[in-house]
């Protein structure tokens, strides 16, 4: 493909976004007591075992507001999907800016990445340490566009 066709790197972000929030509303059945890796779960549900050797998808959420419960922690779906989603549009920020090319998601993207950077990051899951999701928050300026101001926000820079 020619380097004037190509796609910006913010439809691939969006995609991913979008397969995700897809496959999260998809209609499943119900599951059974005793789950097995890559079941779609579509009500509250809690582990009796541990999910081993799968490879891939361990459970895939497949409607809104299941609430997973980890023998008595619970991972309510819509923070998995925010994890997601945040992680895709990130890091797609990030293969954007290793391979000098733009990144220029639509407004309404950057503010639901913001929404869910609010609910997952902290400063209990920010680390200097190699291979941390999130480093400390960059300082920039007042002024900063809102996707700068986010991309700062996760520990990354320019």
């Amino acid at each position: 493909m020619e380097p004037s066709k190509r796609q910006p790197l913010s439809a691939l972000a969006a995609s991913l976004v979008a397969f995700a929030l897809l496959l999260a509303l998809l209609p499943g059945d119900a599951l059974a007591r005793h789950l097995e890796c890559g079941e779609r779960v579509t009500a509250d549900v809690r582990l009796d075992a541990d999910l081993r050797d799968c490879g891939g998808v361990g459970l895939a959420i497949g409607a809104g507001g299941v609430t997973v419960d980890l023998g008595g922690h619970q991972l309510p779906a819509e923070f998995a999907l925010s994890l997601h989603a945040l992680e895709a549009f990130v890091h797609g920020w990030d293969l954007a800016t290793a391979l000098d090319q733009p990144f220029e998601p639509a407004p309404e993207l950057v503010e639901a990445a913001w929404e869910s950077a609010r609910m997952i990051v902290s400063d209990d899951n920010r680390s200097t340490e190699p291979g941390s999701p999130y480093g400390p928050a960059v300082t920039i300026a007042d002024a900063a566009s809102p996707l700068d101001a986010l991309i700062a926000f996760t520990g990354r820079s320019r």
